[in-house]
């Protein structure tokens, strides 16, 4: 995997567009960059081969997706009008309310991925020349800084189901997709609000737990782009400022005044803090 390092948007939009130039990429923002590319139902896995040696160890209990996507179709209905929902709707809408499923989300936009990098307040502990060296020195799983993966979805999909093509999850049988191996690159005629703002597309995970920058073959065309803690929130503000990607653009509901809310007020906080400290040690 190509490792690379910003300090800036300029830096960053340079570089994708560097990243661009060899085909279509669509972009995932992470808060750490010591997080791999796993969807949220296999965070939690037990290792069941116990008696296979370490290299044939393929066999993990997980939890039932299967019946938590049916039991959640059955009673959101109860709640929400869902007469034109599709199935990716039911399994983003699960993620969005805290349910492990198979999905991974991703956005074509790069600056939207850019936002959900540094999209949180995070106080830099080290300087930032420090921070790239223990990006660099740990192979990239660092907690200094966040991060966004930019992945091929072409070749992902090339590999793991012999189409060249972005798969359209309402042409297919979605049980069918329960049966594919590797994980798959999908796209949907979705109507949720969020999904459209954020210019969303996924990674639909099989029956292989590994994340995705796990294999090589899909490493080799990924590249992961390294954002230091040290300039994460001026990065942010920015955002919000030059480009109108914010709290309040990306979560266009109650969550994104109520995310901005919270941000002014820890903003207004710190610098208080910051005074108070200042004014204590000169007197």
């Amino acid at each position: 995997m190509k490792l690379e390092v910003i300090k800036n948007i300029t830096e960053y939009l340079n570089l994708i567009s560097d990243n661009k130039k060899q085909g279509k990429i669509w972009f995932r923002g992470q808060k750490y960059s010591e997080y791999q590319l796993e969807p949220s139902l296999f965070r939690e896995k037990l290792d069941i081969s116990i008696d296979e040696p370490y290299y044939k160890r393929e066999k993990y209990l997980i939890k039932n997706s299967n019946l938590s996507h049916e039991k959640f179709k059955e009673n959101v209905k109860k709640y929400k009008d869902c007469s034109a929902f599709d199935e990716i709707d039911y399994l983003y809408l699960m993620q969005h309310y805290g349910i492990p499923t198979r999905l991974l989300d991703f956005t074509v936009n790069e600056l939207i991925a850019l936002y959900f990098s540094v999209s949180n307040f995070t106080q830099s502990s080290l300087e930032i020349e420090d921070e790239i060296y223990d990006f660099n020195s740990t192979n990239s799983f660092t907690k200094h800084g966040s991060a966004v993966y930019c992945i091929n979805p072409i070749l992902v999909n090339e590999h793991s189901f012999r189409k060249s093509e972005i798969i359209n999850l309402n042409e297919y049988n979605f049980e069918s997709l329960n049966n594919i191996d590797f994980p798959i690159c999908i796209k949907s005629n979705s109507v949720d609000d969020r999904i459209k703002v954020q210019e969303g597309v996924f990674v639909y995970y099989g029956t292989m737990i590994h994340p995705l920058d796990y294999y090589s073959i899909f490493e080799q065309s990924m590249t992961k782009i390294f954002i230091p803690n040290s300039v994460r929130d001026v990065i942010k503000k920015e955002l919000k400022n030059n480009y109108n990607i914010s709290h309040l653009t990306m979560f266009p509901d109650i969550s994104g005044v109520s995310m901005e809310i919270i941000d002014e007020m820890d903003d207004e906080f710190r610098i208080l803090k910051k005074n108070t400290v200042a004014n204590k040690e000169l007197s």
